[in-house]
């Protein structure tokens, strides 16, 4: 593998230094870059992999979930066909709400569907999650019902009047 580490700074730097033309795009340009040899290893050893079902998730998650992005969750629920038809509905930069499905893909709540052309479609993968706290080891357990495929959006939009 042709891995690289390398300070974000430097690979902004390269990356514009190739986009304008003033530099040849370097050998093994396709690999993975890292920020640290310590990121590279975590990489590697599976620890920033989502589905570790552990406090920091449990907590990442809470911090997502604000109301603004329960919206979000809500509207993928009725059915979008793109992203920018998602960040229109709910009144959000088109920007601002890759980042949050991003974030949610990360944690395994949504996935990005490829669309027509160059759309993504964002799809719920989570019926519901739940949360036990083991309280002797402190860990927790994060369970999820898997999004049924074959219920019918009309039939949810119907149910929330839409």
């Amino acid at each position: 593998m042709n891995d690289r580490v390398m300070s974000f700074r430097a690979l902004i730097e390269e990356m514009q230094g190739v986009a304008k033309g003033k530099r040849a795009a370097p050998a093994g340009a396709a690999s993975r870059v890292y920020e640290t040899a310590q990121a590279r290893r975590r990489y590697e050893s599976g620890a920033d992999k989502p589905a570790a079902a552990n406090a920091a998730t449990v907590d990442a998650l809470l911090r997502l979930l604000t109301e603004q992005n329960q919206q979000l969750v809500q509207e993928i629920a009725a059915g979008v066909d793109s992203v920018a038809e998602l960040a229109e509905r709910t009144g959000r930069e088109e920007s601002n709400v890759t980042r949050t499905l991003r974030k949610f893909e990360n944690l395994g709540l949504v996935t990005l569907e490829p669309g027509e052309g160059r759309r993504r479609v964002p799809r719920l993968t989570m019926e519901s999650l739940s949360f036990t706290l083991e309280l002797a080891t402190g860990r927790v357990k994060v369970t999820g019902t898997v999004q049924k495929a074959s219920q019918p959006v009309a039939a949810y939009r119907a149910k929330i009047g839409r």
